[in-house]
């Protein structure tokens, strides 16, 4: 195995120090799967301000609350960056979404892969899949190829709709565009627990995150490569 995988081409030995917890999930995911260990990881962006591990959301400095009404706002204000052409996964069952315009990222010199100007990744051990009210696949289901004979056409030029948090449920909706839906509820105890059901990467580089108790957050997490394409068109 080398120490590059997937799509992101994020080597190993240079992940950032931040997040101990996270670099290990990289490099388990490297070791098991062999697939992208991309964006699902925030040690693919400069982490921001908070190093408040073990603090409640209330205490955590530098992580600002963002509400379902301020993410409406944020859908709409990039809409044309969100229609979805590539659907895959990164490790187990994280699925990912790119939307929008296709950059290139170089993955290893001399070697480019495209990643979209927006995208959201399921991080959540749990979650489900419908269109129509009819289920079509879940988080213990998935498989590659699912992605590839199913997802890919199902998905293309659906545009991402609606991303809300229901705080009752402790779960996460998302809806795009032909009623496909998607549902994440957070595990909060047991073998596996949930401490964020998605992160969404917007065009501006800004990468948002869900806490499974108190709703989506900005903790000053970026892109920078896509902060700078932003700034420059």
């Amino acid at each position: 195995m080398t120490e590059e995988t997937g799509r992101a081409g994020r080597q190993i030995r240079d992940l950032p120090r931040g997040n101990q917890r996270q670099n290990k999930m990289v490099k388990d995911a490297a070791r098991e799967a062999g697939m992208r260990a991309s964006i699902t990881i925030t040690a693919r962006y400069e982490k921001g301000p908070m190093k408040s591990k073990g603090r409640s959301m209330s205490e955590k400095i530098g992580r600002r609350s963002i509400g379902n009404p301020e993410m409406a706002r944020i859908l709409e204000s990039f809409a044309k960056h969100l229609a979805c052409w590539q659907v895959g996964l990164s490790y187990r069952s994280a699925l990912y979404f790119d939307m929008g315009e296709a950059l290139m990222e170089q993955i290893k010199p001399g070697v480019m892969a495209p990643i979209g100007s927006a995208n959201l990744t399921l991080e959540g051990y749990k979650w489900t899949i419908s269109t129509h009210g009819n289920r079509i696949v879940d988080s213990r289901t998935i498989t590659p190829e699912t992605i590839d004979h199913q997802f890919q056409d199902m998905f293309r030029d659906k545009r991402l709709e609606r991303l809300e948090f229901i705080k009752m449920k402790r779960g996460l909706k998302a809806k795009f565009s032909t009623e496909i839906i998607i549902r994440s509820s957070a595990l909060l105890s047991g073998e596996y627990i949930d401490d964020n059901l998605c992160l969404f990467l917007i065009p501006d580089g800004r990468v948002l995150g869900c806490d499974p108790r108190y709703g989506f957050f900005d903790d000053g997490s970026k892109s920078h490569m896509h902060e700078k394409h932003y700034a420059e068109a």
